[in-house]
């Protein structure tokens, strides 16, 4: 059986790809628009476009496929902003667990953003607890639907659903001599996240809760700075186990205003 990974910027997708060949794991792509490759082999071609308002054809895409890694990415610039909206994050989504139910696929890594807190105030320290407080933005709004889908679909359906938040992804050494910004997450950091999240036992404490609470699990990915924006409690000390190797050491914390 493979993955199905979907979206996500050039980096962190090869970046994600990688570390599941690494791992031994197969893996296909939906909606991506380049060769992979890893020490010279080819670990993934480039996939079909991801035609969102076609269940029936996503169904095909998903045969032999055990799990799927969504990373929410913004759409092309070019569409429309209801487009971006309803039919990329909201509709798109929806057509996805409706084909992956229909193919008996049950276990899902959805990687969003923390932008869906924007509208928390800037000195507020947000865990992996809070209700989101998205902007109205077709962007973060629409990360916030489609993570929404994914919570009611997991509660109506035998389907794991783990969500990672996190900052602005990058890699480390292309952003070597800018003005540190705490929400920085190396690329490669997310991929080992997002590999544990998808294989990694449960904690025990994540093995004790109720049913509903099992199915959906939340962490944020962040970098272990004083006075963090964002909490990673969970991502840090439950089955992540998440410590960044990339911690942009070269750069000098920034203010606080503007960190969100």
């Amino acid at each position: 059986m493979d993955t199905l990974v979907i979206g996500g910027s050039p980096d962190l997708r090869d970046a994600v790809i990688r570390r599941l060949h690494d791992e031994g794991r197969s893996s296909r792509t939906l909606g991506a628009s380049s060769l992979v490759s890893c020490h010279g082999e080819t670990v993934a071609e480039h996939g079909c476009p991801w035609q969102v308002q076609d269940p029936e054809g996503l169904v095909d895409q998903l045969e032999d496929i055990d799990q799927v890694i969504h990373l929410l990415s913004p759409p092309p610039p070019s569409l429309p902003p209801a487009v971006r909206l309803f039919n990329w994050f909201t509709r798109g989504t929806y057509a996805l667990l409706v084909a992956a139910r229909e193919a008996g696929v049950r276990e899902f890594v959805v990687v969003s953003s923390l932008d869906i807190f924007r509208c928390h105030p800037d000195q507020y320290c947000i865990s992996e607890s809070w209700a989101p407080a998205p902007p109205t933005e077709d962007v973060p709004l629409g990360q916030y639907l489609a993570e929404e889908t994914y919570r009611v679909f997991s509660r109506c359906n035998d389907m794991s659903v783990a969500v990672l938040r996190l900052g602005s992804v990058v890699l480390e050494e292309d952003v070597a001599g800018q003005t540190f910004n705490p929400l920085w997450i190396d690329a490669r950091d997310v991929a080992v996240a997002v590999s544990r999240a998808r294989a990694a036992p449960r904690h025990p404490f994540e093995e004790k809760m109720p049913p509903v609470r099992r199915k959906w699990r939340v962490f944020h990915l962040s970098l272990p700075v004083e006075n963090p924006r964002f909490s990673a409690t969970r991502a840090t000390g439950l089955s992540l186990q998440f410590q960044p190797e990339h911690l942009f050491r070269t750069g000098a914390p920034a203010d606080r205003e503007g960190d969100a």
